[in-house]
């Protein structure tokens, strides 16, 4: 799937529903992965550029591929 514009997180249920300190980071945190995750670059690094710990990355790529916005590759 290839996107050419900003993918609607809202209509597939991604967007916390209650709004918390921590929820502003959870939607911060897809989009920085949508944006790098184009194939070339691995979990792992994608979690080094933002400076999050890759085991809190992956249950947010596991939401984006349930989502349908991110395949295995």
């Amino acid at each position: 799937m290839s996107l050419l514009c900003e993918p609607q997180l809202g209509k597939r249920g991604l967007y916390p529903t209650i709004s918390t300190k921590k929820s502003g980071e959870q939607v911060r945190d897809m989009m920085n992965l949508l944006t790098y995750a184009d194939g070339s670059r691995t979990a792992l690094e994608i979690a080094e550029k933002f400076n999050i710990n890759l085991w809190e990355l992956m249950p947010i790529v596991e939401r984006l591929k349930k989502g349908s916005l991110l395949i295995e590759v």
